[in-house]
């Protein structure tokens, strides 16, 4: 269990490998992740916090409303549990505990079996590429623009589909959320696309220093 100034979150392990992880901090509730990968809408997002109640399963909640089939559900939370894992590699200060017990993990969240190897790897990889790429993006309100008489390259599928978005009016929160994949992957193939001169990352316009922004 981590306890950070940015919320606590807590990983699980069973024979040395993660089966769960969770975190109190906002960005990382089930229902902002959904949303974040394009997976349901702002208005269904909504209408599942209204209705829900204490004792209710949130992911749950859209698949029988019918907004998630459970395979998508399953693949969110898998993919939510990486991000908060990835998350803790970022952690600058705070405490952790270390807590054994038979019981601590709920049954039915029981089920993921993730290799802790790999994890950590991709973790490392992470942290060491997230401050590369916050020095060309960031915020995620910058704009991508595709350059004028780009050079000619091979680009990676995955490269080839956020190129795609870039339209000069998606920012990169709304790139996205459009791709359906993690924030950090996308981040890293703008990050390619810019430099390799195909785009260019204009930060939005900001008010001048002791003036009022206009309405």
């Amino acid at each position: 269990r981590f306890f950070t100034p940015q919320g606590d979150r807590s990983a699980y392990f069973q024979r040395g490998e993660i089966v769960f992880a969770s975190s109190s901090a906002e960005q990382d509730r089930l229902g902002n992740f959904l949303y974040r990968r394009g997976l349901i809408e702002k208005k269904q997002l909504r209408e599942i916090e209204k209705e829900f109640k204490p004792g209710m399963r949130f992911g749950k909640a859209f698949v029988d409303k019918g907004y998630l089939d459970p395979k998508a559900l399953w693949e969110a939370v898998r993919a939510q549990v990486e991000e908060v894992v990835y998350g803790l590699f970022s952690l600058q200060e705070g405490d952790f505990v270390f807590v054994e017990g038979d019981s601590l993990l709920p049954e039915d969240l029981a089920g993921l079996s993730l290799s802790s190897q790999s994890l950590l790897m991709e973790g490392i990889r992470r942290s060491d590429e997230s401050a590369m790429i916050a020095e060309v993006i960031p915020t995620d309100e910058a704009v991508p623009h595709r350059r004028e008489n780009a050079p000619q390259t091979d680009l990676e599928d995955f490269e080839r589909k956020v190129l795609e978005l870039v339209d000069g009016v998606r920012d990169v929160r709304q790139i996205v959320r459009a791709s359906r994949r993690g924030e950090f992957d996308v981040k890293r193939a703008l990050y390619d696309l810019s430099k390799t001169q195909i785009i260019d990352i204009r930060l939005p316009d900001r008010p001048a220093a002791g003036k009022d922004a206009k309405a």
